[in-house]
């Protein structure tokens, strides 16, 4: 049971400097993927769904476990001042089981299925810091976790006292949502099947390059002319403090190729730096991205050391710890870098919050640019980047771009940036901070449709924090893939990519483990070695506690069996191999496995699997090459992952180096969608399909929008046969309006082919109860933008009209006094809409919504454009009357020539 502690929390393992803590308790709590039984461990690695600093430990209720309830496990961690040595007796309450462990002793067993249950221990303790963990478990009922101590001399036990406890100071805590593994679940596997690599690829071996006493925490590498390996550091700080002294430094390494490290000599060449995330050396100067410049450096009098010292390029802000200035990848005659995003603390919100760590940002972060050596001219290429960290330009004014889970990021991705593209990340505009008091700046091209990712890399399975991107030898039978380093997860992945239908995408495998930190940089050097250079910080950024580390991979001629590659076919996957597989086996329905699943993106800090299931393999046919398998997977969805487990052999024997492998599928080959009608023919269709209350008024608005559809020269059709929801069908509409429709109405192959619709230009329009509709479907929330929540009684009320532009509501005043039933909703529609009408709440009684702290105002109509499509959504047309309402009528008139492209 016990095996895996030193994996979760290894920071506890030496007594740190106590200027680095603070008072209180870490807290992470996992959400399990099971029911449980007993005292758990997550799964190394795997990060938490709650992750805080508590004062102490006394957590009674629901809320004080962040919300979870049942089959969850608690890991606590602090460090116990003991003001005096002497004989401590301590008692855990827990419901159900937990254990309390002291310098990474037993102390208390409290296990089982039960109620708040006392247990107690004693032991003598030294004064001084002594290391201190809880695990608990929660299968179902209450929760109950509590600490107590008597110290020597006490009469009677006390609560652990905040005074005494001390955990990390400042840490920024990330989570990730979803389900989590346990420890036990993974009995019975190896490492790269269900659990990380945990060893070095056959192909290389490994060697350490930096001398005993140079522990490097590495920001970037590069390669000077005299053939001496340059390395620029610094150290991280993921605590909120952003720092404005210099931080980094520049070494240079000689005899890094001469396999002893303790021969290898370090030469400080530069310092004074801020966050060396980059670095080239370019017709003697040393270019290197700092946190808010490109600067380069010049040995202008010959001594060795680079002082002279000039800014390149500038013009971006850094004001937050969290912006860096990543990469100097060059091209040509440019050198690529991208800039990272805040993440909002405590000290800067001014008492607003910041909707999922997404912090405000000054102009042009989160963007992809290019600096032309020759001038330092800076041109923006592409946004919507959270924590972009690795960078490979394409040479055809393209790049590839690693980005990490957090807002707006579900899962780590690799994404293809163009110029003028966005990808996903929306920079927080409506949070005030001291530095941006007027709220942050949007994300550069965020008026424009997100691009989806070429990679996922999904969270805790392939990738946590994926970092440098190189390409894959040429000399070896890799050539074209991508190589990418992983500082949380550690390690480093290997890409495939392949254009299917226009679009960038493919699959990502396990490649190679074992080194002595999470990897951060990687540099090929001209014996055909590859450097790794390490760093971490905290024990939410770093792989297990690492911080630092500087080794080489050497080419070792030795063979793999594993994958090669993965493609996309009509029907399903080719999946190729090293080599020549085991023919018995290629065939065997029963060594593969495939499940799919899809993400959304939202404001809040990564993404769950949607939609997860299993696909069945009907068919797998082994090609005469004997390294391909072709198989037959039935039930494909475009803009999924697909999990592919291939539990192969070799012809020879050899097992399969890591039998995992993650497949994004935005493009189905060969999947033809019908060609839609002229514009000219194509009309709206209403839905007004009920799983839930079903409204008296449906009747006469269909009545009222088919007499509209005809005087905007639409055909019209209605329809509550949620089979219209197919791909043909849809393509002979410009617009479908969802008229108080609610509960879950479309099946999963409608919403997808709704999606599909929507996605490729079409309009929809939401009335009244389409606020109450498919509550689980993310994307739905990305066209209806709100969620019922209650009402008061049917009744007149005062509408601001905030938007006279738009053809809804250019024919109201200021102010439109009208009688409905007027919805609360579970909160404001985000950013991404522009509200029309906004509710007056002091013009009626029964109002919730801002009282009940659901949104600051109360909106009642707004639109947006996703993309291609537009979305319109009204809270009014619950009666009959509303529908002979002339103001009324000419609202839904309005919209619905907007939706269809009518009126722009």
């Amino acid at each position: 049971m016990l095996h895996l502690i030193a994996a979760v929390l290894p920071l506890l393992q030496s007594a740190p400097d106590r200027a680095e803590l603070e008072p209180g308790v870490d807290m992470r709590l996992y959400q399990a993927d099971r029911p449980l039984e007993r005292v758990h461990e997550p799964v190394p690695d795997a990060s938490p769904n709650v992750h805080e600093r508590r004062d102490r430990i006394e957590w009674t209720t629901e809320e004080s476990f962040g919300g979870l309830t049942d089959n969850f496990v608690a890991v606590v961690t602090a460090w116990l001042d003991v003001p005096a040595q002497g004989s401590y007796e301590f008692r855990i309450t827990s419901d159900d089981g937990s254990m309390l462990l002291i310098d990474e002793e037993r102390l208390i067993w409290n296990g089982g299925l039960h109620a708040p249950q006392p247990r107690e221990g004693k032991l003598e303790l030294d004064a001084g810091l002594h290391a201190l963990k809880v695990f608990m478990f929660e299968a179902v009922g209450g929760q109950y976790l509590s600490l107590e101590w008597r110290p020597p001399g006490a009469e009677d036990f006390a609560i652990v006292p905040t005074e005494v406890l001390w955990t990390e100071a400042g840490v920024t805590r990330v989570v990730s949502p979803g389900p989590k593994q346990m420890a036990d679940d993974l009995d019975g596997l190896r490492a790269g099947d269900g659990l990380p690599l945990e060893s070095v690829h056959p192909r290389w071996r490994l060697e350490t390059i930096h001398p005993e006493g140079f522990d490097p925490m590495v920001g970037a590498l590069a390669w000077l002319p005299d053939g001496r390996l340059a390395v620029a550091t610094f150290e991280p700080k993921n605590n909120g403090v952003r720092t404005d002294e210099p931080n980094g430094t520049v070494w240079a390494l000689s005899g890094w190729d001469g396999g002893d490290p303790e021969a290898i000599g370090v030469e400080k060449i530069a310092d004074g730096l801020f966050h060396p995330l980059g670095m080239q050396f370019i017709q003697g100067w040393l270019y290197v991205a700092e946190r808010d410049a490109i600067t380069r450096r010049r040995d202008g009098d010959g001594d060795g050391f680079f002082e002279t010292r000039e800014v390149f390029a500038h013009g971006w802000i850094a004001d937050n710890y969290h912006h860096f200035t990543f990469c100097l990848e060059p091209f040509e005659r440019e050198l690529w870098v991208s800039l990272s995003t805040s993440i909002g603390t405590d000290g800067d919100v001014g008492g607003d919050s910041i909707v999922a760590l997404n912090g405000p940002n000054p102009p042009d972060r989160g963007t992809l640019m290019k600096i032309d050596v020759d001038s330092g001219a800076v041109t923006y290429v592409a946004g919507g980047f959270r924590t972009p960290n690795g960078v490979l330009p394409l040479g055809d004014g393209t790049a590839l771009v690693g980005d990490n889970q957090g807002a707006w990021k579900p899962a780590n991705r690799i994404d293809l940036a163009r110029p003028g593209g966005f990808y996903g990340y929306y920079n927080e505009t409506r949070v005030a901070t001291k530095q941006h008091p007027e709220g942050g700046a949007p994300s550069l091209f965020s008026d424009r449709r997100p691009s989806p990712p070429a990679l996922w890399l999904p969270q805790g399975e392939i990738a946590s924090s994926p970092t440098a991107m190189v390409w894959a030898p040429r000399h070896g039978p890799f050539q074209g893939q991508v190589l990418i380093g992983d500082v949380k997860l550690g390690g480093i992945r290997r890409a495939f990519f392949e254009e299917v239908e226009g679009q960038l995408q493919g699959a990502a495998f396990r490649f190679c483990q074992g080194f002595e930190g999470g990897v951060n940089r990687l540099l090929w050097a001209p014996d055909r070695s590859l450097i790794v250079g390490m760093t971490g910080e905290s024990a939410t950024w770093s792989w297990r506690g690492t911080r630092t580390g500087l080794q080489r991979l050497v080419p070792t001629g030795v063979e793999t069996f594993e994958f090669h590659s993965i493609s996309a076919t009509p029907g399903g996957f080719r999946l190729r191999f090293t080599d020549v597989v085991d023919p018995a086996q290629a065939v065997n329905l029963g060594r593969y496995q495939v499940r799919h699943w899809r993400y959304e993106a939202t404001p809040e800090y990564g993404g769950s699997k949607l939609d997860e299931g299993d696909l069945g393999v009907t068919a797998a046919r082994l090609l005469p090459s004997g390294r391909e398998v072709e198989l037959t997977v039935p039930g494909l969805r475009e803009g999924t992952v697909v999990w592919i487990r291939a539990d192969l052999q070799a012809k020879d024997g050899t097992k399969i180096w890591s039998p995992e492998s993650w497949y994004t599928l935005n493009r189905v080959p060969g999947r033809e969608l019908p060609a839609p009608p002229p514009v000219e023919e194509r009309g709206v269709l209403v839905f007004s399909r009920t799983a839930g209350f079903r409204h008296g008024s449906i009747p006469a608005g269909i009545a009222r929008l088919e007499a509209v559809a005809g005087e905007l020269g639409l055909p019209f059709e209605a329809t509550e046969d949620a089979s219209a929801f197919a791909d043909d069908n849809l393509a002979r509409f410009r617009a479908v309006v969802f008229l108080n429709t609610t509960g879950d109405v479309l099946n999963l192959g409608q919403e997808a082919a709704f999606e599909r619709w929507i996605r490729a230009g079409g309009g929809f329009m939401g009335v009244h109860a389409a606020s109450d509709t498919e509550y689980d479907w993310p994307f739905y929330r990305q066209l209806i933008g709100a969620h019922f929540l209650s009402h008061p009684a049917i009744q007149a009320a005062a509408v601001d009209v905030l938007d006279h532009d738009h053809p809804s509501t250019r024919h109201l005043d200021g102010r439109w006094v009208r009688t409905d039933e007027w919805y609360d909703f579970r909160a404001e529609p985000s950013s991404q809409f522009s509200v029309l009408l906004e509710l007056d709440e002091s013009s009626y009684e029964g109002e919730r919504m801002v009282a009940d702290g659901h949104g600051a105002s109360h909106p009642i109509a707004w639109f947006r454009e996703l993309g291609l499509a537009r979305c319109f959504y009204t809270g009014g047309g619950h009666t009959d009357a509303a529908y002979d309402e002339p103001d009324f009528v000419q609202h839904l008139r309005g919209a619905l020539a907007w939706v269809a492209r009518l009126e722009d």
